[in-house]
């Protein structure tokens, strides 16, 4: 999935609403609920593995991300399994 950072989760820590690139809107929609955690390997530009303290997701980041489809997906959002940040 690619897309940029529209906002962060006001109520929740590593969470934030992910504005679909076009290419993957029939697949996915326009907008979907991203969490991720210790589980999750973020990456940056230049492919370096990030912790959860080193990374940096703002709004306005663009993403590439392999999203886990739960169960609860459609209430509760998608889990991150891998986030690469920035192209």
């Amino acid at each position: 999935m690619l897309g940029f950072v529209k906002s962060l989760c006001a109520d929740e820590a590593y969470c934030f609403e992910l504005t679909v690139e076009p290419e993957f809107i029939e697949l996915a929609g326009e907008r979907l609920q991203v969490r991720f955690d210790t589980g999750t390997r973020i990456f940056d530009p230049e492919n370096y593995e990030l912790t959860l303290a080193q990374q940096n997701i703002v709004p306005g980041s663009h993403l590439r991300l392999l999203l886990e489809n739960t169960a609860d997906a459609g209430v509760n959002g998608y889990r991150a399994t891998f986030i690469w940040i920035g192209d």
